[in-house]
């Protein structure tokens, strides 16, 4: 079945005239005992001079690995394809011009079963994928400008701005790890999140845009502080964005007017002291 799988990857790489990045993730629970210790792999294609390259990396939860790049060929291609398609990953995020294609990789009684699905392409700049010089993020002041420039983090000429680099870089780290998660496998129509403790709410306000310009879905999105001037500044800020269905919330994460919202996904990344516990609990009571 993984043979099909690598087939159907191929077929729209060579579709897409070689421009790809191929991510796999999230290792089938029975790796964790064993010497797999990798959480991610990577295969993209790179630009060096007038030639083509495929890059190999990986990560484990502390180490990125780089292997030696190989000049592009398609048997290169499909032997590395081979290869990293037959590691334990439960999760294929494969990106390129004209669509981003997901598989999942299910084992149940010793019975391979792959679902997959496709969606709009999340990458819209190919032309500047080059050896260890521009990184391909999900967010972009290419696809992202108002975005970005209304948090603060591009100016008006749509550069980011070097104090705000790291901020960035953070904002793009999470969405990756978004990318994995069960409820993006097969995207639903609607989705709704909740951030408690929202701060300035960049991550949160990321992952919305991300959400609904690249899955084209209906996202709700409620984020809850304490303190009014964050959210002030996020009021703002969606007012600016015009992001209709965003909504802030200056109370505590119990008192928080939400117990008919049916959340998908809560965030809990600047909450403090006890209100870690709280955002754990509101989490478990709706089962997101």
């Amino acid at each position: 079945m993984l043979a099909s799988l690598a087939e159907t990857i191929t077929d729209k790489i060579n579709h897409n005239e070689g421009h790809f990045v191929l991510t796999l993730s999230q290792p089938h629970p029975f790796t964790n005992n064993t010497a797999f210790s990798e959480k991610k792999h990577v295969l993209r294609i790179l630009q060096k001079n007038s030639d083509t390259y495929i890059q190999e990396q990986y990560y484990t939860d502390t180490q990125h690995f780089s292997e030696k790049p190989l000049p592009y060929t398609p048997d290169t291609l499909s032997t590395v394809l081979q290869k990293i398609l037959d590691k334990p990953y439960k999760r294929v995020h494969l990106q390129t011009p004209s669509a981003d294609f997901f598989a999942k990789v299910t084992l149940k009684a010793g019975t391979q079963k792959i679902l997959t699905t496709t969606s709009k392409p999340s990458i819209t700049q190919w032309n500047s994928v080059q050896h260890d010089k521009n990184k391909q993020y999900p967010i972009t002041p290419d696809n992202s400008q108002n975005l970005l420039y209304a948090l603060g983090i591009t100016d008006n000429q749509q550069r980011i701005i070097p104090s705000r680099r790291d901020k960035y870089t953070q904002i793009n780290h999470f969405i990756s790890i978004i990318q994995t998660l069960d409820c993006l496998t097969n995207p639903p129509s609607e989705l709704t999140i909740v951030d408690c403790g929202c701060g300035k709410a960049y991550l949160s306000l990321a992952l919305y845009h991300y959400l609904t310009s690249t899955y084209s879905m209906t996202v709700h999105l409620h984020g809850i502080d304490t303190n009014t001037s964050v959210i002030d500044f996020c009021r703002v800020t969606v007012e600016n964005l015009a992001y209709n269905t965003v909504f802030f919330h200056n109370t505590t994460i119990a008192d928080a007017p939400l117990d008919s919202v049916n959340a998908n996904i809560v965030i809990a990344l600047h909450a403090c002291d006890t209100a870690t516990d709280d955002a754990l609990a509101f989490a478990v009571q709706k089962n997101a």
